[in-house]
């Protein structure tokens, strides 16, 4: 997934992976958005973020969260998830960011709380999508999604990675998502454990 998603998200590519849990999807999206973000540093204080990642749950996005410290060190990120304090996430926020992740539920409450600001958004994840639907989180995510195109006056480049393709993903592919390009290795992993 990540060999074949590279270039395509590089290029400014809206992308929908469809690969299984554990093969490698955060590093699909980490690295390229990391080398983008490189290219044209921003260290004014108090940025607002140009990437926003949104994952299902505080341990993905924790570990979203590890993957981008660790491919882009001089970046300032942030994770942000419920059953935690407010304050340190207002903080960060205030101090400047390049790069928020988090669960949707925290960040709506912070983007309609007004702490959180999406007018320099250039890149919007959805990591493991599908798993959105069991915990509840798909109002907020379609409210996250109306509120960035809004408040940066253009659509984000949007990267959806999910295993399986259900109603709510279809949807979102064809709201937000028109002009993406397909990637989809579940086949081919299903072949290469079944003959071996």
């Amino acid at each position: 997934i990540q060999a074949k998603t590279f270039n395509l998200i590089r290029d400014g590519t809206d992308v929908f992976g469809k690969a299984r849990t554990g093969t490698g999807k955060t590093l699909s999206f980490t690295l390229p958005v990391v080398e983008m973000l490189l290219q044209n540093p921003n260290t004014t204080r108090g940025r607002h973020p140009r990437v926003l990642v949104m994952a299902p749950t505080r341990e993905l996005a924790m570990q979203v969260g590890k993957e981008f410290k660790k491919i882009g060190p001089g970046l300032s990120s942030t994770c942000m998830y419920g059953g935690t304090d407010y304050g340190p996430q207002r903080n960060a926020i205030r101090f400047g960011l390049d790069a928020v992740i988090g669960t949707p539920g925290r960040l709506l409450d912070h983007l309609q709380s007004g702490n959180l600001k999406l007018d320099k958004l250039e890149h919007l994840i959805l990591d493991e999508a599908d798993r959105m639907l069991e915990v509840g989180f798909v109002e907020a995510i379609e409210q996250i999604l109306d509120m960035a195109q809004e408040q940066a006056g253009k659509k984000p480049q949007m990267i959806l990675f999910s295993a399986t393709l259900p109603d709510f993903i279809k949807s979102t592919l064809k709201k937000y998502m028109p002009d993406h390009k397909v990637v989809d290795t579940i086949g081919q992993s299903i072949n290469r454990t079944s003959t071996g």
